[in-house]
């Protein structure tokens, strides 16, 4: 066999390297002649692996973990107190180099203000200046490797020096695990521990483990106890959570049914979760034969009553003031609670669920009216959008809300009590069915109006009903711990009853107006729609025959259609006048709907004159025409003539006749042919 040496060296026939690796090393030394900074050495080298609380996550199902974070001795303090993790504590690492430091670190230690919302711990290694020396070894091989590029020709070299690196790097890596070694489990541990000012020595790195659950035993004493790896986790997958927002969906329709309605030849990842979380923990039980959600007792082993507390504590502490879902995760993160962010949804739709009436949810400063699966999931997605908000009363506010279900005829069913959303949402779902003019026009009181708009822009509903209705109606707040007038609460409520029987009223008043404004018209004033509509839409029939205008007849048809409801026949010809159905109009399409009624009546009621004959002879006319003369003042005289085809003759004679007269001074005789029309016309009021 032979052995290639380099370009230069050519072969032979043993194995040899051309590189002196001997001289490179003392370059090395040369070059790198001390560590300026251990710390910085070693950084490398140093294992950040987060710790778990192995023996706290196999009793309480919680997966709780300890961030490592290296930094310099004069970085503690600012590091602690700016450092911003979702993991449940914090292992701060000051890496000091020399004895002084060391000591300086001691006491630190002893007098360290930890922050209150996570734990945090100080590790303090010894001086790193007794890794010096093996921390330069494998700084000085590592110069050799990037700095020979012979290495690139010569493989024997090249496994030489690659060799001695691994080697120097091995020798300083478990230096370093002596030093500090925090994943390490068996070995004898240099660490001195720091918690909360209490210096804690511990001979091996299993110590160090078990005493980091029994921390969290001690810290998270209010922590649920879950075992279900799908769902009690900081993270949970993409399966997990679809399945999360199922068994969401059963808890809000199926709350009265063993086993939220689940087939029993099933198992879907959801059953799981149902029963380690609702079932087991004692939150999903049967009550006097019937199913329902609720509170567990707090003996329960599952510890899910402080949790559940915490919530409602949070939000009926702040009566009327809405909260931050984001801001209660945040707490329930935090000591004692400590509850991983995949059991928070399924713990709030408890709440939710339990104490419906009382807790209104709102999304981007929103109302919802309605809470079930669809805004849970998109509360799971971006809960910074959403608040929540606890609805009390009492005092005077309970006598007012009495007074609200008593006018808004509101009846309690056997299973529940009226609560406050109810009437809240007794008020939106009226206005809401209101037709669109109600809800557009301007023309009511003050009052109706801003009680319509107050409705319309509901977003909280205690400020809605106690605050923002009480002032819309000239009345004082209804507010918390203050007293009110006597008889406030009855006379707000009735004045409020009256502004919204006028909103009730405002589209039936505009349908009266229309009728009495159509009625007027056409000769019909004073007379109800169901009266006159046959007389006029015979009429408008016999109109149909001679009109030949299209929007005329358009008009006539609209008036003499007979089969629909006297509602339906206002919107149709209010539709055909305005170009908009009267439920959707704005009060400038009433102004349209007086003005073109005005115009399309005259033209109705002078295009009728002309075409029928005397209806009292009831005989049909072949011919007709309408004059009419006006004079400068005004006042004017017109008169329908009907005649037939033999008064044709008689009417050519004096046709010629009047010709005569009127050519010999044409100017003239068409005035004095006017006034002599004048004289022998009825006035205006006599013809109508």
């Amino acid at each position: 066999m032979i052995h290639f040496r380099g370009e230069v060296r050519g072969y032979s026939l043993w194995p040899y390297t051309s590189v002196d690796i001997e001289s490179r090393l003392s370059e090395a030394k040369r070059v790198l002649p001390k560590v300026s900074k251990v710390s910085q050495a070693i950084a490398d080298h140093l294992d950040s692996r987060p710790i778990v609380a192995r023996a706290h996550y196999i009793q309480t199902g919680n997966l709780r973990y300890f961030d490592v974070v290296y930094c310099n001795p004069d970085e503690l303090d600012e590091r602690a107190s700016s450092y911003e993790t979702a993991a449940d504590g914090v292992i701060f690492v000051p890496l000091c180099e020399t004895d002084i430091e060391h000591k300086k670190l001691l006491k630190i230690g002893e007098t360290f203000n930890a922050r209150t919302d996570r734990i945090q711990i100080v590790a303090i290694p010894r001086p790193l200046n007794h890794l010096n020396q093996a921390a330069l070894d494998a700084q000085r091989w590592e110069w050799v490797q990037e700095n020979t590029p012979e290495l690139n020709n010569d493989r024997f070299a090249r496994e030489e020096v690659e060799l001695n690196l691994a080697e120097a790097r091995n020798r300083l890596q478990t230096q370093i695990q002596g030093f500090i070694g925090l994943n390490r489990v068996t070995g004898r541990s240099t660490l001195t521990w720091f918690y909360r000012g209490e210096n804690l020595k511990f001979e091996t790195g299993r110590l160090v483990l078990n005493w980091l659950s029994t921390l969290c035993d001690n810290v998270f004493t209010k922590a649920p106890r879950i075992k279900n790896e799908l769902i009690n986790r900081q993270n949970i997958s993409s399966a997990a959570k679809a399945a999360r927002m199922r068994l969401i969906e059963l808890m809000f329709l199926n709350s009265d049914k063993a086993d939220l309605g689940m087939p029993a030849d099933r198992k879907p990842p959801e059953k799981s979760m149902y029963f380690s979380v609702l079932q087991e923990a004692g939150l999903h039980q049967d009550r006097d034969g019937v199913w329902k959600l609720g509170y567990p007792s707090a003996q329960h082993p599952s510890r899910l009553l402080p949790v559940l507390n915490k919530i409602r504590e949070t939000i009926t502490s702040k009566p009327d003031v809405r909260i931050k879902i984001q801001d209660l995760m945040q707490a329930l993160r935090q000591p004692p609670y400590g509850l991983r962010d995949g059991l928070f949804p399924v713990l709030l739709a408890i709440v939710a669920i339990t104490d419906e009436q009382e807790i209104a949810f709102y999304e981007n400063g929103t109302f919802l009216r309605e809470v079930g699966k669809d805004a849970f999931l998109r509360m799971t997605r971006a809960p910074q959008n959403f608040d929540i908000q606890y609805c009390k009363i009492e005092g005077v506010r309970s006598e007012l809300f009495q007074r609200l279900v008593e006018a808004l005829e509101m009846k309690k069913s056997e299973s529940k009590e009226i609560e406050l959303l109810d009437v809240v949402r007794k008020l939106c779902t009226f206005v809401a069915q209101l037709p669109e003019y109600a809800r557009n026009t301007t023309r009511l009181s003050k009052s109706a109006r801003a009680v319509r708009d107050i409705i319309l822009q509901a977003q909280e509903p205690v400020r809605m009903v106690f605050h923002d209705l009480p002032v819309a109606c000239d009345f004082q707040k209804f507010e918390i711990g203050k007293p009110a007038p006597q008889n406030n609460a009855l006379k707000f409520v009735e004045k409020l009853k009256e502004a919204l029987d006028e909103l009730r009223m405002v589209f039936s008043n505009l349908q009266r107006r229309m009728d009495l404004s159509i009625g007027e018209e056409f000769g019909y004033a004073g007379q109800a729609t169901a009266l006159y509509r046959n007389k006029l839409a015979a009429r408008s029939e016999q109109l149909l025959f001679h009109a030949t205008e299209s929007k005329l007849k358009a008009f006539a048809f609209r008036l003499a259609d007979e089969t629909l409801p006297n509602t339906d026949w206002l919107e149709s010809v209010g539709s055909f006048l305005a170009l908009r159905p009267p439920s959707r109009w704005k009060d400038e399409d009433e102004d349209t709907f007086d003005r073109e009624m005005g115009n399309l009546g005259g033209r109705y009621k002078r295009a009728e004159s002309v075409a029928f004959a005397n209806t009292r002879s009831g005989n049909k006319i072949s011919s007709g025409l309408r004059i009419a003369v006006t004079r400068a003042d005004g006042s004017e005289r017109q008169e329908v003539i009907q005649f037939d085809t033999e008064d044709q003759s008689k009417i050519k004679v004096i046709q010629e006749q009047i010709n005569a007269l009127i050519t010999k001074d044409k100017r003239l005789g068409v005035v004095a042919a006017s006034q002599a029309l004048w004289s022998q016309m009825k006035p205006s009021e006599e013809n109508s």
